[in-house]
């Protein structure tokens, strides 16, 4: 698979020594109860760091050990978090592909029986392409919409499979770990072994929220498709970090649109984004609203594609909402904006949001 996978930061970790792993064998089973905090008071530094490698599936644990560290050496903390890094982008490297599978296994085995009949069906009336307002709205809408919840799934349907909820719960406890052990290098701590109140980075937070948002957009990509498709869509996942959410959302949108259309997925182009934001802005900033604009050097879709480096063959426009779908829906049931998003003649997708106003630009 194609996935965008982060590497793990360079260096090689502590690797514990045969001590070091029965020293944390012996903690496990020594009479901790009474004072849990003994068996760290009496290890030296570089065995703590033994244990606290060998204890990837204990965070409390880790914790314990960090404070100690961090209470007789804190130079020797940036270690842990470099490990913990390490560790982490590992483990969401893997959590990541594991949901993809998931999901496209999940959404192989919703066609079936019954449902394949009724997807064939649906798939035909997409494929006639009879371009006008009325059949749009009365059976390619229609079928574009029962063809989507079909044969694709939400990521609550993956994290429905045990296995993958489980990997991303040990994800988030691992960055929340790392932001922790990054907090407490900068700070104090109390004579109760407590880490002192301070500002938090908010990492973890962020993590989530881009976790979801990939989580998301890997569910959309999870259907069914042949692999040309398949190939170009994970492509563009790999360019998802060079743009703003919204607009590679819209773009996955249209893809998915695309491939149950039966039209090749279209790759994305940077340069036309950046050409399709620019001129959203200008129709923001100089209050029109149109294909043709007033601003030198970019009166028409060709001219601004040339500018930003690269070439157009179709351009949509859009006004109304921030949200990329609504865009995208307002353009498949307009007769010739449809033509310009389904045409096998578009091999590349640029888009580009400014505030409420959209503009989708194609190239061969």
């Amino acid at each position: 698979m194609g996935h965008d996978r982060t590497p793990p930061a360079s260096g090689r970790p502590f690797a514990p020594g045969r001590a070091a792993v029965l020293v944390l064998l012996a903690a496990a089973v020594t009479g901790q109860a009474a004072r849990p905090a003994d068996w760290v008071e009496r290890r030296g530094i570089s065995e703590l760091i033994g244990i606290f490698t060998a204890s990837r599936d204990a965070p409390a644990r880790r914790r314990l050990i960090a404070k100690e560290i961090h209470s007789r050496r804190p130079a020797r903390l940036a270690e842990l978090v470099g490990m913990l890094g390490a560790e982490a982008a590992e483990k969401h490297q893997g959590y990541l592909a594991a949901f993809y599978d998931a999901g496209q296994a999940a959404c192989a085995a919703k066609i079936r029986g019954d449902t394949a009949g009724k997807i064939r069906a649906w798939h035909e009336t997409l494929t006639k392409r009879t371009v006008t307002t009325k059949a749009l709205r009365a059976k390619a809408g229609p079928a574009m919409k029962n063809l989507r919840v079909a044969v694709t799934v939400t990521a609550a349907e993956i994290l429905a499979d045990p296995a993958v909820a489980e990997q991303r719960k040990k994800l988030l406890e691992q960055i929340e770990l790392l932001e922790w052990c990054r907090k407490l290098q900068g700070s104090d701590i109390d004579k109760d072994g407590n880490v002192a109140p301070g500002e938090s980075d908010g990492g973890s937070t962020e993590f989530a929220a881009r976790l979801k948002r990939d989580e998301r957009t890997l569910a959309i990509m999870s259907l069914v498709a042949p692999p040309a498709d398949r190939k170009v869509l994970e492509s563009n996942w790999k360019r998802r970090e060079h743009l703003p959410s919204h607009e590679y959302d819209g773009i996955a949108d249209v893809n998915v649109m695309r491939i149950l259309m039966g039209v090749r997925a279209a790759a994305i182009d940077l340069k036309l984004c950046n050409a399709a934001r620019g001129h959203s802005a200008d129709m923001v900033r100089g209050g029109f609203f149109s294909h043709t604009s007033p601003v030198p050097g970019k009166a028409s879709p060709w001219a601004r594609a040339k500018k930003a480096g690269t070439s157009a063959n179709g351009e949509c426009i859009y006004k109304g909402s921030t949200s990329p779908q609504r865009a995208n829906q307002a353009w498949f049931f307009s007769p010739g904006h449809h033509s310009i998003m389904f045409s096998a003649g578009a091999r590349r997708l640029g888009m580009g949001r400014d505030k409420r106003t959209w503009t989708l630009m194609t190239g061969r």
